[in-house]
């Protein structure tokens, strides 16, 4: 029952070659060393686990380092103010994004798209919202169609995503990652991220109810102004409608493994608060055996942030939390 991979923002050394298990540190964990010359709105852009690490990447991140750095001196400061902001707005709703992403780009069927394409979200100002913008549109368009709109402006995301994607590779073969830009309409400056590396077959996204066919209406409900309820997701598939009582039962059963396993995912034995924060999903699968220790088998389980749970969870499901 242990979860087959976790959906956690995860903050990795950037240095590729790096084998230092102990440098990975989520964003409730410890902190990484953050290169301070390409740093943005306080936070860094390239973490390293080590000076060594950081040393030896610099070879390879200084081309970006100076080029960011050429970028930014050449913006008046209005626009670096632009910037700021939208990097701030990203952190309070990078997920939403990617959650919606999975589902325009249609990843959990077609991974080989997050080649093609690049999920667009144009922010409007908007007077009154929190972190001054909210989504005015979305939509996937292709590296070419992002290319020709946007020209010099446009930074270069059809590269990143390449370096992307040799580094998911590196991590594993299974393993793909996808670009997201973010545009401020208001005076065209932008911000452009690769998202952590996910398993290429996205099941427990597709399984969890992320591969819905109105990610917009759902997106613009989270992340517009005012901010309105989540509409019911339309799912790809049925949501499964088993017997709650047997699926309880089951649950009794294996109820102390069940324990365990939640430890182990949630590493509640290093920080106990950590349920507080994230939860873990377990997906059964319903084998027709009327004996309730066969009735479900457990098919995976992922590790989801307390954040994702109204996107992901269909408002028609019965859902109960122990």
């Amino acid at each position: 029952m242990k979860p087959k991979y976790s959906n956690q923002t995860v903050y990795e050394c950037t240095y590729i070659p790096c084998t230092n298990k102990s440098g990975r540190k989520s964003e409730w964990g410890g902190k990484l060393r953050a290169c301070s010359r390409c740093s943005v709105a306080g936070k860094g852009v390239a973490l390293y686990c080590s000076v060594q690490c950081q040393k030896d990447d610099w070879p390879r991140h200084k081309v970006q380092c100076n080029r960011d750095q050429e970028e930014k001196h050449a913006m008046p400061e209005s626009e670096q103010k632009t910037i700021e902001d939208v990097v701030i707005w990203d952190r309070k709703n990078r997920p939403k994004l990617i959650s919606a992403a999975i589902s325009a780009l249609d990843l959990c069927h077609y991974p080989d798209n997050a080649d093609e394409y690049v999920f667009f979200v144009a922010l409007i100002d908007t007077p009154g919202a929190k972190h001054r913008y909210s989504v005015g549109w979305a939509a996937p368009i292709s590296f070419e169609q992002y290319e020709n709109k946007y020209g010099a402006r446009s930074g270069d995301p059809r590269n990143d995503q390449r370096i992307g994607q040799e580094r998911a590779r590196l991590k594993s073969p299974s393993c793909i990652s996808f670009q997201i830009v973010e545009y401020a309409s208001n005076d065209g400056c932008r911000n452009t991220f690769q998202t952590w590396m996910m398993p290429k077959d996205l099941h427990g996204y597709r399984t969890a109810g992320f591969g819905v066919l109105n990610w917009w209406e759902i997106l613009k409900a989270q992340c517009g102004h005012p901010k309105n309820p989540n509409p019911p997701n339309q799912l790809l598939s049925p949501p499964f409608n088993g017997n709650l009582m047997a699926v309880k039962a089951w649950r009794d059963l294996y109820l102390p493994d069940i324990h365990l396993a939640a430890i182990d995912a949630l590493g509640l034995d290093e920080d106990p608060s950590a349920g507080q924060k994230r939860f873990l999903l377990i997906y059964l699968r319903y084998t027709g055996l009327p004996e309730i220790p066969e009735f479900l088998i457990v098919e995976n389980a992922f590790v989801f942030s307390l954040e994702e749970a109204a996107i992901m969870v269909h408002s028609t499901v019965r859902t109960t939390w122990y």
